[in-house]
Protein backbone atom coordinates (compact mmCIF):
# COMPACT_ATOMS: atom_id res chain seq x y z
CA UNK A 1 0.00 0.00 0.00
CA UNK A 2 1.75 3.11 -0.96
CA UNK A 3 1.50 6.44 1.09
CA UNK A 4 -1.26 8.37 -0.37
CA UNK A 5 -3.44 5.11 -0.01
CA UNK A 6 -2.78 4.92 3.11
CA UNK A 7 -3.90 8.41 4.02
CA UNK A 8 -7.04 7.96 1.80
CA UNK A 9 -7.97 4.89 3.99
CA UNK A 10 -7.18 6.50 7.32
CA UNK A 11 -8.18 10.04 6.50
CA UNK A 12 -10.27 10.40 3.28
CA UNK A 13 -11.77 13.65 3.85
CA UNK A 14 -8.06 15.52 5.42
CA UNK A 15 -6.63 18.39 3.85
CA UNK A 16 -4.21 17.37 1.70
CA UNK A 17 -3.47 20.24 -0.25
CA UNK A 18 -5.10 23.98 -0.84
CA UNK A 19 -4.43 26.78 -3.57
CA UNK A 20 -5.73 30.15 -2.80
CA UNK A 21 -9.57 29.47 -1.69
CA UNK A 22 -9.58 25.89 -2.75
CA UNK A 23 -9.03 23.07 -0.91
CA UNK A 24 -8.66 19.10 -1.77
CA UNK A 25 -8.75 16.50 0.85
CA UNK A 26 -7.35 12.89 0.12
CA UNK A 27 -10.11 11.66 -1.14
CA UNK A 28 -10.54 14.43 -4.38
CA UNK A 29 -6.65 14.32 -5.54
CA UNK A 30 -7.06 10.60 -5.49
CA UNK A 31 -9.90 10.73 -7.75
CA UNK A 32 -7.69 13.22 -9.81
CA UNK A 33 -4.55 10.94 -9.68
CA UNK A 34 -6.96 8.20 -11.00
CA UNK A 35 -8.22 10.39 -13.70
CA UNK A 36 -4.54 11.40 -15.33
CA UNK A 37 -3.52 7.91 -14.76
CA UNK A 38 -6.08 6.33 -16.85
CA UNK A 39 -5.75 9.45 -19.53
CA UNK A 40 -1.90 8.76 -19.21
CA UNK A 41 -2.47 4.92 -20.45
CA UNK A 42 -4.96 6.15 -22.89
CA UNK A 43 -2.44 7.94 -24.56
CA UNK A 44 0.02 4.82 -24.86
CA UNK A 45 2.10 6.59 -21.91
CA UNK A 46 3.37 3.18 -20.24
CA UNK A 47 6.24 2.14 -17.73
CA UNK A 48 9.64 3.11 -17.94
CA UNK A 49 8.34 5.57 -20.77
CA UNK A 50 9.83 8.87 -20.09
CA UNK A 51 7.38 12.21 -20.77
CA UNK A 52 7.54 15.70 -20.17
CA UNK A 53 4.87 17.84 -18.75
CA UNK A 54 4.77 21.46 -18.07
CA UNK A 55 2.37 23.23 -15.74
CA UNK A 56 3.09 26.23 -13.47
CA UNK A 57 2.71 25.53 -10.09
CA UNK A 58 -0.71 24.23 -8.28
CA UNK A 59 -2.32 21.40 -7.85
CA UNK A 60 -2.94 20.12 -11.07
CA UNK A 61 0.93 19.82 -10.94
CA UNK A 62 0.89 17.84 -8.08
CA UNK A 63 -2.03 15.47 -9.15
CA UNK A 64 0.01 14.90 -12.21
CA UNK A 65 3.26 14.17 -11.11
CA UNK A 66 1.35 11.55 -8.51
CA UNK A 67 -0.45 9.89 -11.49
CA UNK A 68 3.09 9.32 -13.12
CA UNK A 69 4.20 7.44 -9.63
CA UNK A 70 1.15 5.42 -9.78
CA UNK A 71 1.44 4.80 -13.61
CA UNK A 72 5.19 4.32 -13.61
CA UNK A 73 6.26 6.40 -16.04
CA UNK A 74 9.26 8.70 -15.20
CA UNK A 75 7.91 12.30 -14.94
CA UNK A 76 10.57 14.69 -15.36
CA UNK A 77 9.45 18.07 -13.60
CA UNK A 78 11.50 20.63 -15.42
CA UNK A 79 11.03 24.32 -14.13
CA UNK A 80 11.26 26.83 -17.32
CA UNK A 81 11.37 30.38 -15.64
CA UNK A 82 10.07 32.12 -19.38
CA UNK A 83 9.98 30.82 -22.97
CA UNK A 84 10.66 33.13 -25.66
CA UNK A 85 9.67 32.62 -29.29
Amino acid sequence: MTWLQTQLTNNPHKLFIQEGNNQYSYSNVVDMVATYSKALLKEGIQAQDRILIYLPSGVELVEIMLAGVSNAPSLIHCAIKSISF
